[in-house]
């Protein structure tokens, strides 16, 4: 049993340990020293000192088989906790390491290709607005001159503006509609 025992304390493994462990039988152990006891007590009495001292060899042999297999159980009860926390560590490990393997790709999409989108986008949103200006502008050139004989005074408003194309061509996904359409200058 020891020697099966010692080989499965070198193993690090839970399952390996937990075997060792259902090896040991300190109840048996207990009561094979209990056994001796008794039977050198009732040699004692009965018996020659060749069988008395036979019976104590037996009693330490029971005694050092049981203290033995307490010592193992402690070691391997120790060495348990300490292969468990391991294979604890070791899925906390690999879960981390995935979790950040995951973010560091992220990363590295969002930086190849949603920043030079962002950029394209605040492109689009400075040129709208510049265009939204000009409109402004020639829209404040009808109204000035409303009651001159001259082209800015026979036009209407000029209403062509970029949002509306954009509307009418619909291209664009709603929520990058909507912030184009929250950067409008109003006419």
């Amino acid at each position: 049993m020891f020697e099966r025992i010692r080989r499965l304390v070198k193993s690090d493994s839970v399952p390996d340990i937990r075997a060792a462990l259902e090896e040991i039988d300190l109840d048996k152990l207990r009561s094979d020293l209990a056994a001796a006891q008794a039977k050198r007590t009732r040699l004692l009495l009965e018996g020659d000192d060749a069988a008395v001292l036979a019976a104590e060899k037996d009693i330490e042999s029971a005694r050092l088989a049981f203290d033995r297999a307490e010592a193992a159980r402690g070691e391997l009860q120790s060495k348990l906790a300490a292969a468990i926390a391991k294979e604890v560590d070791d899925i906390f490990e690999r879960h981390w390491n995935e979790v950040d393997a995951d973010a560091k790709a992220t990363f590295d999409f969002i930086r190849s290709k949603v920043v030079p989108a962002a950029r394209v986008i605040e492109e689009a949103l400075a040129r709208k607005e510049a265009s939204d200006q000009k409109i402004t502008e020639l829209n404040r050139i009808i109204i000035a001159n409303i009651h001159q004989d001259s082209a800015a005074g026979r036009s209407g408003a000029y209403g062509d503006h970029v949002m509306r194309r954009l509307r009418e061509a619909d291209i664009l996904p709603s929520w990058l509609a909507g912030m184009l359409e929250h950067h409008s200058t109003p006419y």
